[in-house]
């Protein structure tokens, strides 16, 4: 992905956890594009902000997975 792009996606992606701040989805990409940029703080709030909106338990999974990976790398 370019990095326009990913700082675009970024933006957006942070307006719809406004626009829609009931709806998980947004909250759990969020989540991942900020790990992409180390922003590890950030990727655990809106990880946590998904799941307690009610995220789908297979997405839950996935992102507890993608964090214990997190701090083995770390």
């Amino acid at each position: 992905m370019k990095y326009s792009n990913f700082l675009r996606a970024l933006r957006y992606l942070k307006q719809a956890t406004y626009i829609a701040a009931k709806d998980p989805r947004p909250c759990y990409h969020l989540s991942f594009l900020l790990e992409k940029e180390n922003n590890h703080a950030g990727a655990l709030f809106y990880a946590e902000r998904a799941i307690k909106l009610g995220l789908e338990e297979k997405l839950v999974h996935k992102l507890i997975l993608q964090y214990g990976l997190m701090l083995l790398q770390d």
